[in-house]
C-alpha cells in the first residue's frame, strides 16, 4: 500500500490531501495519531485516506484494522492468485496460518478448456494463426486513459516498445484493458500486422502465448501461474525505483526493460531458450472453486466442532449429574 500511495502521488491519481503537511487539520491528526501515517520511499509522510475520512471511518465503527493492512486481519480466510502474494503477506506480517493459494477461481475455466482441441483450435482461427503457433501476448498500457500520461507521451512510448516486439518476427497478439477502446487501436493491425483480441480476456489467451509482454499489472501474476516467460516494459521506473516497489513489481522469473532496444534484446533471448516450442501451462490438480469450498467447509465444520464443544461444557457446569 505504500508503494501504491507513492504511484500515486506521481501520477496525479490521489490527491495531496493525504499528504501530513497538506494543512492544519493534517498535522493536528499526524501528530494525534501518527500510527495512521506511513513514510513513503520518497521521504514524504502520508495518511491512508484523507485523515477526515478515517476519522469518520472510526466513528461509525469502520476502521481499517490494521491500518495500512490489506486485507484486513480480521478475515478468517484469505484466497490468494499465488504463491509471490503469500511471500508478500506474510513477509508484511499477515497471519500465515488464515492463508490459503487458491488461485483466481476466474482461471477455472480456462483450465477446464485447456485439454479441449476444438477449444484450442477455436483460439487460434480467432487469433488468425495456425494451430499451436507461437505467438507473444502483448498487454497494452493504458497510461493515457488513466490519465497518468498525456496522449502524446503514450503514443510515444506505445510506438516504442511494440515497433519493438514485431521487430522479433513472432506472431504478435494485442490484449486491450478494459479501459482502452478498440478503435483508438485499430490502427496498429494494418501498421504493424498484429491481431487485437477482442472475443477473449487475457487470463484465455496466456496458456497458450509463448512470451508475454507487459507494462507492471496485476494480471502479470498469471505469468507464474500458467508458466510463461515475461518482459516487463517499464517507462515509469517501478521495477527499479526502490527495493519496495521492485519487489512488487518485478515478480520472479520476469526481466525488465526500459526502452524497445532492451525489450527486443529479452525476448531474442527467450525465444532462443524455448526454440519455437513453448513452455506448455500445467493443469493444476485442483480448481480455485474447489480448493476454496474445502476450506471454507474446513472452517464452517471446525467452527461446529467448537460450539458443540462450548454448549456440552456448558450443560455440564449447569448439570453436574
Amino acid at each position: 500500500m505504500r508503494v501504491a500511495r507513492l504511484n500515486h502521488l506521481q501520477t496525479g491519481m490521489t490527491f495531496l490531501d493525504i499528504c501530513d503537511d497538506f494543512d492544519w487539520i493534517n498535522r493536528l491528526f499526524a501528530r494525534l495519531n501518527p500510527s495512521w501515517t506511513r513514510v513513503l520511499a520518497n521521504g514524504k509522510r502520508v495518511f491512508f485516506w484523507d485523515p477526515i475520512q478515517i476519522w469518520g471511518a472510526n466513528l461509525a465503527g469502520l476502521p481499517m484494522h490494521p491500518m495500512w493492512m490489506k486485507p484486513s486481519v480480521d478475515y478468517q480466510r484469505v484466497f490468494l492468485h499465488s504463491e509471490f502474494s503469500r511471500t508478500l503477506l506474510v513477509g508484511d506480517g499477515y497471519p500465515a496460518e488464515k492463508i490459503v493459494v487458491s488461485g483466481p477461481p476466474l482461471l477455472d475455466s480456462a483450465w477446464e478448456m485447456l485439454d479441449d482441441p476444438e477449444h484450442r483450435m477455436e483460439i487460434y482461427a480467432e487469433l488468425g494463426l495456425p494451430d499451436g503457433e507461437p505467438f507473444i501476448l502483448y498487454n497494452v498500457e493504458p497510461s493515457a486513459e488513466h490519465n497518468y500520461e498525456t496522449w502524446e507521451n503514450h503514443w510515444q512510448k506505445f510506438h516504442d516498445a511494440l515497433g519493438a516486439v514485431v521487430g522479433c518476427g513472432l506472431p504478435v497478439v494485442l490484449s486491450l484493458h478494459p479501459l482502452c477502446q478498440f478503435e483508438t487501436y485499430a490502427f496498429a493491425e494494418k501498421q504493424y500486422g498484429v491481431k487485437i483480441c477482442t472475443t477473449r480476456r487475457i487470463h484465455h489467451l496466456y496458456p497458450y502465448c509463448a512470451i508475454s509482454v507487459s507494462f507492471p499489472c496485476s494480471t502479470n501474476l498469471l505469468a507464474e501461474i500458467f508458466r510463461k516467460p515475461l518482459v516487463i516494459y517499464d517507462y515509469f521506473d517501478l521495477t527499479q525505483r526502490d527495493p519496495e516497489t521492485i519487489s512488487i513489481n518485478l515478480l520472479p522469473g520476469s526481466v525488465a526493460a526500459t526502452s524497445g532496444v532492451e525489450i527486443k534484446a529479452h525476448i531474442e533471448r527467450i525465444k532462443n531458450e524455448f526454440d519455437n516450442k513453448p513452455r506448455p501451462a500445467v493443469i493444476p490438480k485442483k480448481m480455485a472453486c474447489q480448493i476454496i469450498y474445502e476450506a471454507v467447509g474446513s472452517s464452517i465444520d471446525s467452527a461446529k466442532r467448537s460450539t458443540c464443544r462450548s454448549l456440552k461444557r456448558e450443560s455440564l457446569v449447569g448439570n453436574p449429574s
